[in-house]
């Protein structure tokens, strides 16, 4: 409606309260054929949401790291002997954490 009421996307953007880039970064990514349209805006997002995530990490996976930690591995070597060996990375930090939540777990039960 803006656009059609020839606003600048600098000045839509200081109306909604957002930095210009987004308003352009949205336009871009939602223009159909002649306009903007906000209807097919929204299923776009929602279908660009329902297909967003990085796949999870595998029980295998966990089964493997968790052999490593047993022989005294630290997460730093396990992470880097993994993108070595060309298996799924896994970084340090996501290790640690699942080192924690193993802690936690065995404490609480």
């Amino acid at each position: 409606m803006c656009l059609r009421h020839g606003w600048k996307q600098k000045e839509i953007a200081m109306e909604v309260g957002v930095h210009k880039s987004s308003i352009s970064r949205e336009l871009k990514r939602n223009w159909t054929q002649d306009r903007y349209r906000p209807a097919t805006a929204m299923s776009k997002a929602t279908e660009r949401r329902r297909h967003k995530g990085r796949p999870r990490i595998s029980e295998q996976t966990w089964a493997e790291i968790d052999i490593e930690i047993r022989e005294e591995l630290s997460p730093e070597q396990i992470s880097g002997t993994r993108s070595l060996r060309g298996q799924y990375p896994v970084s340090h930090e996501r290790i640690y954490q699942h080192i924690y939540i193993e802690v936690v777990i065995c404490t609480l039960i």
